[in-house]
């Protein structure tokens, strides 16, 4: 199923529920990545919520901090986000 996907963007929870590691820090978000590409995923990004994400594509990999915003607001969103689409 993995080798299906072009990109696969898991949470923190997505994670821990794919391969058994909920990564709190940039080291076990690079390992369950590396586990994740061994499955098949090509390019995988786990995001970290507000630590930033982490990403590994092929042999090359990155992490970038997420940045400080001040969220006013964030109902509907999520619903602008899908009216935006269609």
């Amino acid at each position: 199923m993995y080798g299906a996907v072009d990109i696969l963007t898991p949470n923190e929870v997505e994670t821990e529920m794919m391969v058994g590691i909920r990564p709190s820090s940039q080291e076990e978000a690079a390992e369950a990545a590396r586990i994740l590409q061994s499955r098949g995923g090509h390019t995988v990004i786990v995001t970290l919520g507000s630590e930033g994400v982490f990403c590994a594509s092929g042999t090359r990999s990155i992490y970038v901090p997420a940045f400080d915003v001040d969220a006013i607001d964030t109902v509907g969103s999520g619903m602008h986000s899908m009216v935006d689409w269609q």
